[in-house]
Order: structure tokens, then sequence, then C-alpha cells
């Protein structure tokens, strides 16, 4: 979803292939919410300075200065559930409530 252009119509369609985007999207879903134990790389790539200057980079993947430990499990849920509303609804993400909620995130996280 870094590239808009790109990804806008792709988002907007309703198939991907011959799967729908509620079966592309499930395999992420699950990993969000159900987690993934994090090999020793994985944890110590959150340890990242950058991380430290956005609010929500730093409680999702730094726990607040808790950092995450090799073989602990990482979730997701805000992810998943945000995952769920694009495939229940792909317009959600340009259109509706998500779409206005995004300047309001941005705006906050960048002052």
């Amino acid at each position: 979803m870094a590239c808009p252009d790109r990804s806008r119509s792709g988002v907007r369609g309703t198939h991907w292939g011959k799967l729908g985007l509620k079966a592309v999207l499930q395999p992420a879903i699950t990993l969000a919410r159900d987690g993934v134990q994090l090999t020793y790389e994985e944890a110590q790539s959150m340890h990242n300075k950058e991380l430290e200057q956005f609010p929500d980079s730093k409680r999702i993947f730094q726990r607040a200065g808790k950092f995450y430990e090799p073989g602990e499990l990482f979730r997701q849920p805000e992810l998943a559930r945000t995952l769920e509303r694009i495939a229940a609804k792909p317009d959600e993400f340009y259109k509706g409530a998500m779409a206005r909620s995004w300047p309001r995130r941005f705006s906050v996280a960048a002052a």
C-alpha cells in the first residue's frame, strides 16, 4: 500500500486472479491476529532508533521501551482488524470512516 497510485485499483478490485480479496488477505489477517514467533534477527530489528520517532511504531514494535525478545509472540491485533475491514469493504480504505481517519492520524503523528 506504499504506492497509492498503483495499489488503489487493486484494493478496490474484488478478485486477485482467481481469489477474492478476502481470501488473499486472510493469511495476513491470521498472522497479525495470532502472531508470529520472533527470530533473533526480527527481535533485534525492532530496536531500530527510527521506530522511536513515531508514537504508534514505538508502541507497536517497541512496546514503549519493553523490547521483544527472540522467541516471543508478536501480535498486531489493530492491523488484523484493519485488514478485516478492508477485506469486508475494500472501498473503506479510500472512502468512508477509514479514509477520513487517515489525515487526522497522520497530522497527530507529525506533531
